[in-house]
């Protein structure tokens, strides 16, 4: 076929194609954020139990080493998470605070530790 002067074929998107495609990315999106903001939940509640999985180890092996039940200041000295603050209090009570979260308590067996 012959083209006629003048008139050149175009290529590209229909605005119809355009908003199908907007569309889709809405509902993919409203999908997505629920299930990224559970991800952050998950792991704000791994860092605390990695928290305390750290103390009750720190515990044992100063306990082990010393042959002795640790102080609660002792143990929390002796645990190193990032991004988490660890504070012994009395009692063999810690106090855990993620960067940028809620603190939260965990309780330590009191053969483990002492005041």
């Amino acid at each position: 076929m012959k083209q006629l002067s003048g008139k050149t074929q175009q290529s590209g998107f229909t605005l119809i194609e355009l908003v199908i495609v907007i569309v889709i990315l809405g509902i993919l999106s409203a999908i997505a954020i629920p299930k990224f903001y559970d991800m952050s939940t998950d792991a704000r509640n791994a860092v605390i139990q990695s928290a305390q999985a750290a103390i009750a180890s720190s515990a044992t092996i100063l306990y082990a080493k010393n042959k002795a039940a640790p102080t609660t200041a002792e143990i929390a000295a002796n645990v190193a998470v990032n991004g988490v603050t660890v504070a012994g209090t009395s009692g063999c009570v810690f106090t855990i605070t993620p960067s940028g979260g809620t603190a939260s308590t965990f309780s330590l067996d009191t053969t483990l530790c002492s005041n």
